[in-house]
């Protein structure tokens, strides 16, 4: 389920950088790249 919510984070914040970057965080850019990262998941078991 957690990869389901991560799928839709990415490909919301995708489609929305580019406001997020020049009009509230006031950075200009020529090229955004998508670099590939590994994340670190923790199971908690009861």
């Amino acid at each position: 389920m957690a990869n389901e919510f991560d799928k839709i984070i990415k490909e919301t914040l995708r489609e929305g950088l580019d406001v997020l970057l020049e009009q509230v965080l006031h950075v200009k850019y020529k090229i955004i790249k998508q670099i590939n990262t590994k994340l670190q998941i923790t199971d908690e078991r009861l």
